[in-house]
């Protein structure tokens, strides 16, 4: 691993390296931690391509199944899939194929708590067979695949890391791993070497020995991203933010969902609240009596505010603000991604999720203590861009300092 700094061109002339900071990773505890990265990549779609990313694993024998380091399959397809992983032997082993004839490199050895790169590209000449090459440490290994078929999938686009791609939870991963990156290219030997000599290269920015930025699909800094704060893993290939959606909080007074009434009670009725603000941008009510009372405001097209559904598998961060006198969470006051709940904080709060029903995702508040009240205030939902990825079962505390040197 060498920091080149500046070296020189063919022409003599100095060519400076484009670099970025590394300074932090993800630690796995080899339990039930994984980032979701679906939505986005499906090796099916792509006849040529390379993936490349660090890791430092607890143990040299992972025991029991395999642990997988990068995990994607086409669950509803054909099956196709691309595994990193590491097996109960002290190995290394790769998979990749269409569901129908995988193939598998699974004699590369590693040492535990020490950085390791690997890196793995593929071409399948458009379905007629192909090579798969991995790279550990910036050298070619030994072994190739050699008829590989990976452009048959047409189904879901599962992909985690440190878990397995279809349920996250299994097959976990116990250790770290930093600087992930995706290329719809087969990057060259060079290339390879040039990312594990140089620890830090901006993989956005052609520099010395490596000329695929433009090829590069998601960039996974596992810390080191502008945008990257818990539970966000965001792709430095585009790390921002886009235009914020702003439902309309107020109600007409029909508290059906329907028209200019963008809540909706669930159970009860509206004399089981005393509505004290009511406005576009703001929301607030008195329980009345020990009734169970329950109140939704949906985020979707049927807000009077919103033009459009959410986009299904697309990372949002939501921002609120919550007054109540109620205790948190003993009373429901939560927000629904489609598949999950988040129990909501008193103050200004972030929540990062993932849409997994687009028509069905609200915040939810359900009492039956007489007196309490809740205001609601100032959401914005802004779409995370490019192709985040969210860490799941996981702490903050888990993006740490530790990177390869």
């Amino acid at each position: 691993m060498l920091g080149l700094g500046n070296t020189l061109s063919q022409a003599g002339s100095p060519e400076a390296l484009e670099l970025a900071t590394n300074a932090k990773s993800i630690d796995f505890d080899g339990s039930n931690d994984y980032i979701d990265l679906d939505g986005f990549f499906r090796i099916g779609d792509y006849t040529e391509g390379t993936v490349a990313l660090w890791f430092k694993a607890e143990d040299a024998d992972v025991g029991g199944s395999d642990q997988h380091i990068f995990s994607a399959r086409d669950q509803s397809g054909t099956d196709s899939k691309l595994y990193i992983a590491l097996t109960d032997d002290g190995k290394i082993k790769i998979t990749l194929g269409d569901g129908s004839s995988d193939a598998e490199i699974d004699d590369i050895s590693y040492s535990a708590d020490t950085w390791t790169h690997i890196a793995v590209t593929w071409k399948d000449n458009d379905g007629s067979g192909g090579t798969a090459i991995a790279y550990l440490n910036g050298t070619a290994h030994g072994t190739t695949i050699t008829s590989i078929d990976s452009a048959n999938g047409n189904g879901g686009k599962e992909l985690s890391l440190g878990g397995y791609a279809i349920t996250g939870t299994n097959s976990s991963y116990d250790g770290k791993i930093d600087e992930v990156g995706l290329w719809n290219a087969e990057l060259t030997a060079t290339e390879i070497k040039a990312i594990y000599d140089n620890l830090s290269l901006d993989f956005t920015k052609n520099s010395v020995g490596y000329a695929s930025s433009s090829s590069l699909q998601a960039w996974c800094r596992m810390g080191d991203s502008t945008l990257d704060e818990y539970p966000l893993v965001a792709d430095q290939t585009n790390a921002t933010l886009g235009t914020a959606l702003v439902p309309n909080l107020s109600d007409n007074g029909d508290y059906d969902s329907a028209d200019d009434s963008n809540w909706y009670i669930s159970t009860g009725n509206i004399a089981d609240w005393t509505v004290n603000t009511n406005t576009s941008t703001a929301f607030g009510v008195t329980k009345n009596g020990t009734d169970t009372g329950d109140l939704k405001i949906y985020f979707k097209s049927d807000n009077s505010a919103l033009s459009s559904n959410l986009t299904d598998d697309k990372v949002y961060k939501l921002t609120y603000t919550l007054a109540t006198t109620g205790t948190l969470p003993s009373d429901k006051k939560r927000f629904y991604d489609g598949a999950s709940y988040t129990n909501l904080a008193v103050g200004t709060n972030i929540i990062y999720f993932r849409v997994q029903n687009v028509t069905n995702m609200y915040i939810q508040f359900r009492t039956a203590v007489n007196a309490e009240n809740f205001t609601l205030s100032n959401i914005n939902i802004e779409p995370v861009n490019g192709n985040p990825g969210l860490m799941i079962n996981m702490a903050s505390g888990d993006i740490e300092t530790d990177v390869p040197s």
